[in-house]
Protein backbone atom coordinates (compact mmCIF):
# COMPACT_ATOMS: atom_id res chain seq x y z
CA UNK A 1 0.00 0.00 0.00
CA UNK A 2 1.44 3.34 -1.07
CA UNK A 3 1.34 6.34 1.21
CA UNK A 4 -0.65 9.30 -0.14
CA UNK A 5 1.38 12.07 -1.71
CA UNK A 6 0.53 15.53 -0.44
CA UNK A 7 1.51 18.66 -2.30
CA UNK A 8 4.12 20.81 -0.69
CA UNK A 9 2.49 24.18 -0.09
CA UNK A 10 4.52 27.36 -0.02
CA UNK A 11 4.61 29.38 3.20
CA UNK A 12 1.52 31.59 3.73
CA UNK A 13 3.25 34.78 2.56
CA UNK A 14 3.73 33.23 -0.89
CA UNK A 15 0.05 32.33 -1.35
CA UNK A 16 -0.65 35.78 -2.72
CA UNK A 17 1.74 35.10 -5.58
CA UNK A 18 -0.70 32.52 -6.94
CA UNK A 19 -3.09 35.37 -7.81
CA UNK A 20 -2.26 37.30 -10.97
CA UNK A 21 -1.49 40.97 -10.30
CA UNK A 22 -3.02 42.17 -13.60
CA UNK A 23 -0.84 45.24 -13.64
CA UNK A 24 -1.53 46.19 -10.02
CA UNK A 25 0.97 46.17 -7.19
CA UNK A 26 0.93 43.83 -4.21
CA UNK A 27 0.92 43.96 -0.44
CA UNK A 28 4.54 43.99 0.72
CA UNK A 29 3.80 41.33 3.35
CA UNK A 30 1.27 38.76 2.08
CA UNK A 31 1.97 39.55 -1.61
CA UNK A 32 -1.75 39.57 -2.53
CA UNK A 33 -2.53 41.96 -5.39
CA UNK A 34 -4.35 45.21 -4.67
CA UNK A 35 -7.35 44.16 -6.73
CA UNK A 36 -7.90 41.35 -4.18
CA UNK A 37 -7.13 43.31 -0.98
CA UNK A 38 -7.77 46.85 0.23
CA UNK A 39 -4.74 48.94 1.05
CA UNK A 40 -4.05 50.42 4.48
CA UNK A 41 -3.10 54.08 4.08
CA UNK A 42 -0.38 55.73 6.15
CA UNK A 43 -1.03 59.47 6.13
CA UNK A 44 2.17 61.51 6.00
CA UNK A 45 0.39 64.87 5.72
CA UNK A 46 -3.18 66.11 5.71
CA UNK A 47 -3.41 65.41 1.95
CA UNK A 48 -0.85 62.68 1.24
CA UNK A 49 -0.92 58.98 2.09
CA UNK A 50 1.25 56.02 1.14
CA UNK A 51 0.57 52.32 1.43
CA UNK A 52 2.62 49.14 1.36
CA UNK A 53 0.41 46.83 3.43
CA UNK A 54 -3.15 45.59 3.06
CA UNK A 55 -5.82 46.02 5.70
CA UNK A 56 -5.56 42.33 6.55
CA UNK A 57 -1.84 42.42 7.32
CA UNK A 58 -1.62 45.79 9.11
CA UNK A 59 -3.28 44.82 12.42
CA UNK A 60 -1.39 41.51 12.67
CA UNK A 61 2.09 42.99 12.25
CA UNK A 62 4.35 44.56 14.84
CA UNK A 63 5.62 48.09 14.45
CA UNK A 64 9.03 46.80 13.36
CA UNK A 65 7.42 44.62 10.67
CA UNK A 66 5.32 47.57 9.45
CA UNK A 67 8.41 49.76 9.23
CA UNK A 68 10.31 47.02 7.43
CA UNK A 69 7.58 46.60 4.81
CA UNK A 70 7.27 50.34 4.20
CA UNK A 71 11.04 50.80 4.06
CA UNK A 72 11.29 48.01 1.47
CA UNK A 73 8.53 49.61 -0.63
CA UNK A 74 10.16 53.02 -0.33
CA UNK A 75 13.48 51.67 -1.59
CA UNK A 76 12.01 49.64 -4.45
CA UNK A 77 8.96 51.51 -5.70
CA UNK A 78 8.64 55.07 -4.43
CA UNK A 79 10.64 57.82 -6.05
CA UNK A 80 10.32 60.32 -3.19
CA UNK A 81 12.99 59.03 -0.78
CA UNK A 82 12.77 62.31 1.16
CA UNK A 83 9.38 61.19 2.51
CA UNK A 84 10.84 58.34 4.59
CA UNK A 85 11.17 60.41 7.82
CA UNK A 86 7.49 61.37 7.49
CA UNK A 87 6.44 57.77 6.87
CA UNK A 88 8.47 56.53 9.83
CA UNK A 89 7.06 59.23 12.10
CA UNK A 90 3.50 58.43 11.05
CA UNK A 91 3.91 54.70 11.76
CA UNK A 92 5.60 55.37 15.12
CA UNK A 93 3.20 58.11 16.23
CA UNK A 94 1.05 57.41 19.31
CA UNK A 95 -2.03 58.44 17.31
CA UNK A 96 -1.50 55.50 15.00
CA UNK A 97 -0.86 55.98 11.34
CA UNK A 98 -3.04 59.07 10.85
CA UNK A 99 -1.99 61.89 13.18
CA UNK A 100 -4.08 64.38 11.14
CA UNK A 101 -7.48 62.85 11.65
Amino acid sequence: MNAPVYPILPPPRAWGLWLPARGYGRCAWCRRPWWARREHEVWISDRTAVFALCRGCWPRLSTVERLTAHRWAAEHYWSAQDDWPLIEAAILSPDGDNPWG
